[in-house]
């Protein structure tokens, strides 16, 4: 019937898995650690050449504009994930400097090409306040060696972007 010549086809996960990393088995805390959040995102597009891996920053809310576009719909204005398919087409290098990851109320980071910086909110659950961790993903991509009294610069920048990313998402909640 020709259905694979003309179908988007999209392997993800929710998470990643740790094996001890970090001190964790399976997905337990609310951590951001690179083991639980980089996670495999594999598109088959009918009409983009197979077998190229891209190593530019995504989220998974992009998946949904991305099949959008795909399917020729606009989405909504309030979407926060862009279209993976320019990056898929070569038409663009990159759509996104940095990445945001979060789990409510518990913890949020952002990353980009370099660094990685972890805010943590008051635990209810075990009752702990973890400070801010930073990590130079170049020199340390397994998140070992926690720089962020080295670089309280570097840390209070990317504190400040996550901050408004954040108060961006909630300025663009619509009820409805």
């Amino acid at each position: 019937m020709g259905l694979f010549d003309n179908t988007l086809i999209v392997y993800t996960t929710d998470h990643g898995e740790p094996f001890g990393d970090h001190g964790i088995i399976r997905k337990c805390r609310p951590w951001l650690y690179q083991e639980l959040v980089h996670i495999p995102f594999i598109i088959k597009h009918p009409e983009i050449a197979h077998s190229k891996r891209i190593s530019a920053l995504i989220e998974t809310p992009d998946l949904m504009p991305t099949i959008l576009d795909f399917l020729g719909i606009e989405g909504p204005k309030e979407m926060h994930g862009r279209s993976l398919l320019p990056l898929m087409a070569g038409e663009v290098d990159k759509i996104r400097d940095y990445a945001y990851i979060g789990i409510y109320n518990r913890s949020w980071a952002i990353k980009d090409y370099e660094w990685s910086y972890m805010f943590w909110f008051e635990d209810k659950v075990y009752h702990e306040n973890k400070p801010p961790e930073l990590y130079n993903l170049k020199d340390d991509p397994t998140e070992q060696n926690n720089l962020i009294d080295k670089e309280p610069g570097i840390a209070k920048d990317l504190d400040l972007k996550l901050r408004k990313f954040v108060a961006d998402l909630e300025d663009r909640v619509v009820v409805y």
